[in-house]
């Protein structure tokens, strides 16, 4: 990790306490520019790749966390940012104050029909000029 590293804090849209907090995720140097707070990420996640938004972007890893762990962004959804830091910061307030999942509370600022899709991922085994042959 060096000095121009960027990273997400993300909230898996997963419905579950266990993960009831944001992770931590290297924002790729050709992204930087296009992930904010409130953008919609793809990230790893154990042996998938899941839905997340983004609740704030930092230079700074926090103290607790080996960089070394850190995993980077599958992908950026391409739409624009969800919401922006003030919204972040009531979902957060929600969160606590509710006691609900912090992806609850970001699901509550999402348009309808945005929360939770899975997600499909097809590989191509053949080059796509092979493939038309």
């Amino acid at each position: 990790m060096d000095g121009r590293d960027l990273f997400a804090e993300v909230v898996v849209d997963l419905p579950t306490r266990q993960l009831d907090r944001a992770l931590s995720y290297l924002v790729p140097c050709h992204w930087q520019k296009r992930v904010a707070v409130g953008s919609t990420v793809l990230v790893p996640l154990l042996n998938s790749v899941q839905i997340g938004y983004v609740v704030g972007v930092t230079k700074d890893l926090p103290e607790d966390i080996d960089p070394s762990a850190i995993k980077p962004l599958v992908g950026i959804v391409e739409e624009p940012p969800m919401f922006d830091e003030n919204t972040a910061l009531l979902c957060r307030w929600i969160s606590e104050r509710y006691l609900c999942p912090l992806a609850s509370a970001v699901r509550l600022f999402l348009p309808p029909g945005r929360a939770r899709k899975p997600l499909e991922w097809v590989k191509l085994l053949i080059d796509p000029p092979d493939a038309m042959a």
